[in-house]
């Protein structure tokens, strides 16, 4: 899963490479999916689990964190430099913010606190790219490889940490997530032959 974890958003980073533009992108899916990846890798390392256990939850966190970085630059305008917006300095202290607590150690309830705040940001990523997509009744940006392997890889996860870990945290993640991305993977599949009928604002 390692392996295959680094293919995952893959099709949407060429997507953006190639046509040089995040329409039909929602930023901020890829804050809350940075934010949400990032603090699971916190929350295993802290509690000692093998890296087997998260080792594609970090590769999606990097993942994340390149398509953020994009469509940030291609949402760039003359005047408008991307990186120095208010809500994007911001972010990036939070996210600063959020590795420091971490290297200063956090407390077991504060630690799962955490880890309840990552599973419901990481399922709730999703929900602007699921609105945009209604509005729009399009599939948007999003590809159906990314959200098919998505939704077999948390199927997967299900039954790993029940194996792996047995934390009910975890498990409870993995199964919101497996929801959100079949949902997502029925938008594009029932709206793939659809163009987008008017831009809407991530």
């Amino acid at each position: 899963m390692g392996a295959g974890s680094l293919l995952l958003y893959a099709p949407i980073l060429v997507r953006l490479v190639r046509s040089r533009s995040a329409d039909g992108l929602s930023e901020a899916t890829w804050w809350l999916q940075l934010f949400g990846f990032t603090t699971v890798c916190i929350y295993n390392s802290a509690k000692g689990f093998p890296l087997a256990a998260y080792v594609e939850t970090l590769s999606f966190a990097v993942q994340s964190g390149f398509i953020l970085l994009a469509i940030l630059l291609l949402q760039a305008r003359p005047g408008r430099p991307a990186l120095r917006q208010p809500h994007v300095l911001a972010g990036i202290a939070a996210y600063a913010a959020l590795w420091a607590a971490a290297g200063a150690g956090l407390s077991p309830p504060l630690l799962a606190c955490l880890q309840v705040a990552a599973t419901v940001g990481i399922t709730g990523a999703l929900l602007p790219q699921l609105w945009m997509n209604a509005q729009r009744r399009s599939g948007g940006g999003w590809s159906p490889i990314t959200a098919g392997l998505s939704a077999a890889g948390n199927a997967v996860r299900c039954w790993t940490t029940m194996q792996l870990t047995g934390d009910g945290i975890l498990l409870a993640g993995f199964a919101a997530g497996f929801l959100v991305n079949a949902a997502l993977l029925a938008q594009i599949l029932l709206w793939s032959s659809v163009p987008d009928l008017a831009p809407v604002a991530a």
